[in-house]
């Protein structure tokens, strides 16, 4: 089996296993999104897995840890930051549709770590910033810059050259700031041994604890 298909069938096995901890954990009640790199492919992946699989969930965990970066982050904003204005409901009384349809109007919470690179640092940032929900998990090194990519002639020998940075209206340029959780959680090499995600498992605390109990409950 090539390198390549290995490695992708090994990410998919460990997304597998965090969406079944998150559904476990919650009930079904969370929903999970992995987004592994701020290009085109995650972002419809993420869009197909958020309003379809989750499209009922009460809650959704977004995780950028391991994040490549790219250039994404204002459109997961966009998706993450919609405000409910009305139901599509039938005749019965059954709701089968939000307005806005397209953008996410329940809570959400945000899994990173120092692994979340580039503007998988940068998106971080600007959720804490706007305040969409918490962050959870290690603190994200600011390594946010646009890059330019180049070879040399030999053509295994790859360099990139930051061009332009991401400057605050604070006056501050998001690079070399960590980005420090609201909920900060270590990931522990022991329990990871064991098959457990404490970043994730505290995270759907914080999501569950966010949307209280479940219609119904007691």
């Amino acid at each position: 089996m090539p390198l390549a298909q290995e490695a992708a069938l090994a990410y998919q096995r460990w997304v597998d296993k965090r969406r079944t901890l998150v559904e476990q954990a919650s009930g079904g009640r969370v929903g999970y999104l992995h987004i592994p790199g701020m290009n085109l492919p995650s972002y419809l992946q993420a869009y197909s897995d958020l309003f379809g699989r989750h499209l009922n969930a009460d809650a959704v965990l977004v995780d950028v840890r391991f994040n490549g970066g790219g250039n994404l982050h204002d459109p997961l904003v966009t998706m993450l930051t919609g405000q409910g204005l009305a139901g599509m409901v039938t005749r019965d009384g059954t709701r089968v549709g939000e307005v806005p349809a397209t953008r996410w109007t329940k809570p959400s919470a945000l899994l990173a770590n120092a692994g979340s690179y580039s503007d998988g640092s940068i998106f971080p940032s600007v959720y804490q910033r706007l305040k969409i929900g918490p962050v959870v998990g290690e603190s994200v090194p600011g390594t946010g810059t646009a890059v330019w990519w180049e070879h040399q002639l030999d053509r295994r020998l790859v360099y990139g050259v930051p061009q332009l940075g991401f400057l605050g209206r604070d006056g501050r340029w998001f690079e070399n700031q960590d980005i420090v959780p609201d909920v900060p959680v270590a990931a522990d090499p022991a329990l990871i041994a064991v098959g457990r995600d404490p970043q994730l498992e505290r995270a759907v605390q914080v999501l569950l604890q966010k949307i209280g109990p479940a219609k119904g409950s007691r």
